[in-house]
């Protein structure tokens, strides 16, 4: 099981869906092993940040519904985090070896940089 991350524009920005030839209105997907949710929760945290509730959301749902420019101010955080406490995320790692705290912070690069080239892109995450 993994969580699948898309980043889509608004229909009114076809220009960039034009130009990335991209499938609708999706500028960015990736995914990631739902086995680093204890990860995504130490360096993450705690309630849903974009939807102004606090419905249990934790780790990387807290990402679902912002935006590009979101996770610009949210992301190097995480990643400061991440590798500053490196020995107790490490301690973190899936048993079974199925992704780690490298898999994460690569994550987290990946889409810091599609945030930056897609500001106005929505993130959406699903299971």
């Amino acid at each position: 099981m993994s969580y699948d991350l898309i980043m889509t524009v608004a229909h009114d920005d076809i220009e960039t869906v034009q130009l990335f030839k991209c499938d609708e209105s999706t500028v960015y997907e990736d995914n990631i092993t739902w086995n680093v949710r204890p990860i995504f929760i130490a360096c993450l945290g705690g309630q849903d940040m974009f939807k102004g509730k606090d419905d249990g959301t934790t780790g990387i749902y807290r990402l679902d519904g912002g935006y590009g420019y979101d996770m610009i101010e949210l992301l190097p955080k995480a990643l400061k985090y991440l590798r500053e406490n490196s020995d107790a995320m490490k301690a973190l790692n899936p048993k079974n070896g199925w992704g780690n705290v490298q898999t994460v912070d690569n994550f987290l690069v990946e889409l810091l940089k599609a945030s930056h080239l897609h500001p106005s892109a929505m993130v959406k995450i699903r299971n």
